[in-house]
C-alpha cells in the first residue's frame, strides 16, 4: 500500500525535474507555486498528497454530483455569497474543498 498520491495532468510540461518525494514532508500536500494558473484558487495540475488527503483532493467530481457540493457551499460561504453568482472554477473548487 502506498504512503502517497500523485496526481499530475499528462499534458504537463516539466521544465525541471521533480523533486525527490524525500524532500517533500510526508504529511503535507505539496502543490507548485506557479505564480499563475491558479485562476484564483489553488493549481490543480500536479499534487503530492499523502494518502489520507487524497479522499478530500480527488472527490470534486463526486461531491457535485451528490449534490453535497451545494451544501458544502452554503456552510462555508453563507447562502448570499453561494446565491449571487457563480465564477466557480476547478481550481477555487480545489481550493475551497481543501480549506473546508
Amino acid at each position: 500500500r502506498y504512503s502517497r498520491v500523485v496526481l499530475s495532468r499528462p499534458d504537463l510540461r516539466w521544465i525541471s525535474p521533480h523533486p525527490p518525494l524525500r524532500f517533500l514532508r510526508p504529511d503535507f500536500v505539496w502543490i507548485p507555486d506557479t505564480t499563475e494558473d491558479d485562476w484564483g484558487g489553488v493549481y490543480d495540475r500536479h499534487i503530492v498528497m499523502p494518502r489520507s488527503a487524497a479522499e478530500h483532493i480527488l472527490a470534486g467530481w463526486q461531491l457535485l454530483t451528490s449534490g453535497k457540493a451545494y451544501r458544502m457551499l452554503l456552510r462555508t460561504f453563507g447562502r448570499d455569497i453561494v446565491l449571487r453568482g457563480n465564477d466557480t472554477n476547478a481550481e477555487r473548487w480545489l481550493a475551497t474543498r481543501l480549506i473546508v
